[in-house]
């Protein structure tokens, strides 16, 4: 019976966008071996749209998520959770500071993201898709270079059309992301050549829509990567 199976509760700090949550969430569901529903792990989402933007917060010099962020950790806490996952790349950048305050592990996709790449044999270049807060603050440049692994940072100009992507997923519904792949994939071709990286992170949670579509190198997709290790430690294997 499910009542004699005993598993950590996930909090997921969500609404960054939403769409992302959604998809962070699908990537748990259908990673979970499951026959029956309680074989599923306990999540407890706080799906806060309301958290300033990230982008603009940066670019612009706009409201800080930090506030918002932290009361939705709280929140998480006080259900309680076992551990707290965010699935946003770009919240990375303040979760680092709210992570000291907290009373439970915190798992974020850039840590797991660079350790799938180190253990892929071969790589030794990598690029990272993401958003502009990622972008401009080189978000994952520390941690791949302490795994000796050279970041490369693509032209303004395409990274651009990756911003110009991630806006296009926000404001599409799923049933119809499928239909910018093809674009997408051109856009990929190009940075490869450009970049002569032999891997890619995909470092925003939307992207996880094109992950399973064959790329001239090999794709890390960082949401996905985190929800396998979030249903690890849920489970009690990690």
């Amino acid at each position: 019976m499910n009542g004699e199976k005993s598993q950590k509760v996930i909090g997921i700090l969500g609404g960054m966008g939403p769409y992302a949550t959604v998809m962070f969430m699908k990537n748990i569901l259908d990673m979970t071996h499951a026959e029956k529903d309680w074989d599923h792990i306990h999540t407890v989402v706080d799906n806060n749209t309301q958290i300033p933007s990230r982008s603009r917060a940066i670019l612009y010099n706009e409201a800080s998520p930090y506030e918002a962020m932290l009361a939705s950790c709280e929140k998480l806490l006080s259900y309680p959770v076992d551990a707290i996952v965010v699935p946003c790349n770009s919240a990375i950048y303040w979760i680092k500071e709210i992570e000291s305050r907290m009373m439970v592990p915190v798992f974020n996709p850039v840590d797991i993201a660079v350790r799938t790449i180190k253990d892929m044999h071969g790589c030794t270049k990598i690029v990272v898709l993401a958003g502009a807060v990622s972008y401009k603050t080189e978000l994952y440049k520390n941690t791949v270079e302490k795994e000796g692994i050279e970041y490369i940072k693509i032209p303004y100009k395409l990274q651009s059309q990756i911003e110009e992507f991630i806006e296009k997923i926000k404001l599409t519904g799923s049933n119809e992301i499928s239909k910018l792949q093809p674009e997408f994939s051109c856009v990929v071709d190009d940075i490869v050549k450009l970049t002569t990286a032999d891997a890619i992170i995909l470092g925003c949670t939307e992207f996880t829509y094109f992950k399973d579509y064959d790329y001239v190198v090999p794709m890390v997709d960082s949401s996905y990567e985190l929800a396998l290790k979030t249903i690890e430690y849920a489970k009690g294997n990690l």
